[in-house]
């Protein structure tokens, strides 16, 4: 049919990799199993309330655990069918990091989720087949506004909208644009919808939020360390750590039936600050086990100080420790999460880090290798599987970008910008050709 016809056009603009239910999410940011509830309930009924606030903003903290909870409320709405649609973004992807297939993403789940929204949505494209290519704010009056306008009734319940990680879109005016169409659009009675928004509270989306004029139709909810959120982490590292000793005990490695015990436990309940990201990025590192025995691993993660008052920080820096810390360390960090620092540098896979550097091939891999509890270092790369080197969570580049914070593992310095032109002007003078062409264009 022509609609469908319209609809694979739209498809072909989709960032497919940003929905709720992607195959990309790695490893999965759903919450555990008996953890946030009340977060949980809370949002579900502001979803099912016709009088709630159309518009609510999720904030918290870096790794708070907004992900976990937006991906989890996106799927417990899509099970009771009043999901709309979704968009995860994620700083330094090169789809999801950007704005640029924000609004035919949203478009197309809209017309999949309502029927009644697709019929006007097909007669726009078919009248314009530019459409997906237009700016964002004129692809958000036609695909959005104007399709909205032509439909025959309102649908009821309102359909629910994610955006998630609006802080990590690359550029700030952009991500402040979208807050202002949306808003605008739904206070204005044009978009008849319901609007999740989860991010940090950066100051630049703090004060639209602030504003007047849009107080009126938006609601806040904080997620931050409180009694909940401990508890759930507490929740949390006790199965995990049941978890760990029962695999290892099925390879002929005993840890104890207590492994490893209350007090410890405790200890990093309290070392987290309630903040989720450092209570699973602390599993990660113990459980990868193909390095060190868990014990050691928790041994170390325990080490620090009580007293200190940058626990994630000090986690970082503990995983770090594991790596041989010399320039060639430093150098390959900085190539391979290079697109994460400018999104409009190459991405580079462990094997065009090697040739780029000039050093043995496999070096970068088996380096990074020792990382997984922070970054996901993808299998070799093939026309199915172009993943390339990212960060697990925003906050390890923000911690590597950080002198202060990271001290002799900061990868954003101009010595490490120098090496890499040397290193770039040395691999395109090589007269040795044939290498090149082994590198993506």
């Amino acid at each position: 049919s022509h609609c469908q016809l319209a609809l694979d056009f739209l498809h072909r603009h989709v960032v497919t990799e940003a929905l709720h239910n992607s195959g990309e999410s790695f490893p999965e940011p759903a919450c555990h199993p008996g953890t946030r509830t009340k977060i949980m309930n809370d949002l579900m009924d502001w979803a099912t309330d016709p009088n709630a606030n159309p518009v609510l903003w999720l904030y918290g903290t870096a790794g708070a655990g907004k992900s976990a909870v937006a991906q989890e409320f996106a799927s417990k709405c899509s099970t009771q069918g009043c999901l709309g649609a979704s968009f995860f973004f994620r700083r330094g992807h090169p789809k999801r990091g950007t704005w640029d297939g924000l609004i035919n993403t949203i478009a197309y789940q809209l017309a999949i989720a309502i029927p009644e929204f697709a019929l006007p949505l097909q007669q726009i494209i078919n009248s314009n087949r530019l459409i997906a290519n237009h700016s964002i704010p004129l692809q958000f009056q036609k695909s959005l506004i104007e399709t909205f306008r032509c439909m025959p009734q309102t649908c009821f319940p309102l359909p629910i909208v994610v955006l998630d990680g609006l802080d990590e879109c690359a550029d700030i005016k952009n991500q402040q644009q979208i807050l202002h169409l949306f808003l605008s659009g739904i206070q204005a009675g044009h978009l008849p919808l319901h609007l999740l928004v989860a991010s940090r509270p950066e100051t630049h989306l703090r004060k639209i939020f602030d504003a007047a004029s849009t107080s009126v139709v938006c609601g806040r909810k904080c997620l931050d360390a409180d009694d909940t959120a401990y508890n759930d982490i507490r929740t949390y590292l006790q199965d995990e750590f049941s978890r760990i000793s029962s695999e290892f005990l099925d390879q002929g490695v005993a840890l104890g039936a207590s492994w490893p015990g209350t007090q410890v436990q405790e200890h990093l309940v309290r070392k987290s600050s309630g903040v989720f990201i450092f209570a699973k990025t602390a599993i990660r590192f113990i459980d990868d086990g193909r390095y060190s025995h868990p014990a050691v691993r928790l041994a170390a993660v325990v080490a620090g100080s009580p007293e200190s008052t940058t626990p994630l920080d000090d986690l970082y820096s503990t995983i770090l420790s594991v790596l041989p810390h010399e320039p060639l360390t430093l150098r390959i960090l900085h190539v391979a999460l290079r697109f994460t620092l400018h999104h409009d540098s190459t991405l580079y896979t462990p094997e065009e880090c090697d040739l780029l550097l000039s050093i043995v091939p496999g070096t970068a891999r088996l380096i990074l290798s020792g990382l997984h509890s922070v970054l996901h270092i993808p299998r070799l790369l093939t026309p199915h599987n172009p993943f390339v080197v990212s960060t697990l969570h925003a906050s390890f580049i923000d911690y590597l970008c950080d002198l202060q914070r990271s001290g002799k593992w900061c990868i954003q310095l101009p010595s490490l910008e120098r090496d890499l032109l040397k290193s770039t002007l040395h691999f395109l003078c090589n007269p040795d050709f044939t290498h090149r062409q082994t590198l993506r264009r």
